[in-house]
């Protein structure tokens, strides 16, 4: 079926739209719909930029002739009737939408909205839809893209059938676009500026998030990436001209901007890359910005870090996971913790701060498990070879084979898809490892996490700044809550 509108136009009108902020639980949801999404229950937390979607709202803008609108729900903190309103005003012939696990029930709901009150055809994309479009497409969605998405509505709203473009269900997707054939993305309906304010907490400064490269070479069994947007284990990187050019546009537009977020899977997934850019990132004399980077723990070395540091890198994130070579093997996850701790102290000798990120809940995890993924964290800390850290609970994600496996060892609960979240749900219990004992872990970890950064802090003399650096993100008001429940929480 090709590109069908009202006689009366000649253009479709087409809503963008990112998903809820808020859901009907009261949860605010930081939402990556690459990765994961989660809630909280306050309302001064950060947003992701939704990256794809953003790119595709650029991209339709930019190559075709369409009307275009690109709606944040997630940024504005709207429940699903504000956004369906807000999208409602623009009369869309077409709404596309990237849900999540997480938030597709608010997102159905905002979705049928629209649908009653404009007659908008609806475009489902991304984790989910990816993962059972034949039941999003029952609850409203008149076409599912699976995988990859820019290219395949590039394609429709150029005027191609859907039956002849790959990616559109049922066809299966068959090819990845060159991402050097994309524009930079949404500046325009949003300000980019506007999701680091007041940004990722572990970042220390105003950043905009943006993107050098996509994918991974691994295959993590619970990677939503490599899984359902890839299919494969692969690394594509942008044109470093391409990446340059972006930062210095940024840098012009948005001059209180300090820095930038390369929030990729894997910033390093080529040596080469990594000192060509840093080395463009000299020569173009924008080494005084101040650059991070989520980075494959694996593929970092000294010569990669000193390029980066002396680019202006001055934070590097890394998946750590688990301490458990059973677990890491479950998960599919091929690191060896002697090299992680080599690495991590190697960054810590050239001045970087270091993040990393660790699971409770994994496939074959048990109490005893991760009780050495919690040793492993309070060694790295007390070493100073780890600044920050977070801790999730692995949430198996549909269309991910962490996901088949707990479904055919009957390891998932019967819960609401509003319960895949990993900050505050475990959705999985084991025979000898239960939903709750998961949870207990993932507070025991974090209490041990905030009363040893706490007590580090303390040592270092740096007690004086963290309170400074408390007011500075969340008013004096919210910063005096913020530090008296850290310090509750260490006692």
């Amino acid at each position: 079926m090709a590109l069908l509108l009202p006689q009366s136009s000649e253009m479709a009108r087409i809503v963008v739209a990112n998903s809820i902020g808020v859901d009907e639980e009261g949860y605010y949801i930081i939402h990556s719909p690459s990765r994961w999404s989660s809630g909280v229950k306050k309302e001064n937390h950060f947003t992701y930029y939704p990256w794809e979607l953003a790119y595709l709202s650029s991209l339709l803008k930019k190559k075709t002739d369409h009307q275009v609108k690109f709606v944040d729900g997630n940024l504005n903190r709207w429940n699903w009737k504000r956004l369906a309103d807000e999208i409602c005003q623009f009369s869309p012939h077409f709404l596309i939408m990237e849900p999540s696990t997480r938030t597709i029930l608010d997102d159905l709901k905002c979705i049928k909205k629209v649908k009653k009150e404009t007659g908008s055809k609806i475009i489902l994309v991304g984790q989910h839809a990816s993962a059972l479009p034949e039941w999003v497409k029952t609850e409203g969605a008149d076409y599912v893209v699976i995988g990859e998405y820019e290219k395949p509505l590039l394609r429709f709203f150029q005027g191609e059938g859907v039956e002849k473009i790959p990616g559109f269900y049922p066809n299966p997707p068959k090819e990845l676009i060159d991402l050097d054939e994309l524009p930079f993305p949404e500046d325009e309906d949003v300000q980019r500026i506007a999701y680091g304010i007041p940004g990722e907490p572990s970042s220390d400064y105003l950043e905009i998030q943006a993107y050098a490269s996509r994918g991974c070479w691994r295959s993590c069994s619970f990677c939503v990436a490599r899984h359902i947007y890839y299919r494969k284990p692969l690394w594509r990187k942008r044109g470093i001209q391409k990446i340059i050019e972006e930062i210095k546009y940024l840098k012009k537009k948005y001059p209180q901007m300090q820095g930038i977020f390369f929030d990729e899977e894997c910033h390093n997934g080529s040596e080469e890359f990594i000192l060509e850019l840093s080395k463009a990132i000299i020569e173009n004399r924008l080494n005084k910005l101040k650059f991070e980077a989520m980075c494959d723990v694996g593929f970092l070395n000294k010569k990669i870090l000193e390029a980066m540091k002396e680019a202006g890198y001055y934070q590097i994130r890394v998946g750590i996971e688990s301490a458990s070579e059973k677990v890491l093997k479950g998960m599919n996850k091929k690191i060896e913790i002697h090299k992680v701790i080599k690495v991590l102290k190697t960054a810590k000798d050239l001045n970087f701060l270091t993040y990393g990120t660790f699971i409770v809940g994994g496939p074959l995890s048990t109490k005893e498990e991760d009780m050495k993924t919690l040793e492993l964290m309070k060694y790295l800390l007390m070493e100073g070879y780890l600044d920050k850290l977070q801790v999730s609970i692995l949430t198996p994600f549909p269309g991910t084979p962490f996901y088949k496996w707990v479904k055919e060892k009957g390891y998932l609960l019967p819960v609401e898809f509003w319960q895949f979240d990993g900050e505050n749900f475990a959705v999985v219990s084991y025979p000898n490892y239960s939903s709750s004992q998961i949870k207990k872990m993932k507070e025991k970890m974090l209490k041990e996490r905030d009363r040893l950064i706490l007590k580090m802090r303390i040592k270092k003399g740096e007690f004086l700044s963290w309170v400074k650096d408390r007011f500075h993100k969340y008013g004096f008001i919210g910063g005096v809550k913020k530090g008296v429940v850290r310090i509750l929480k260490t006692l």
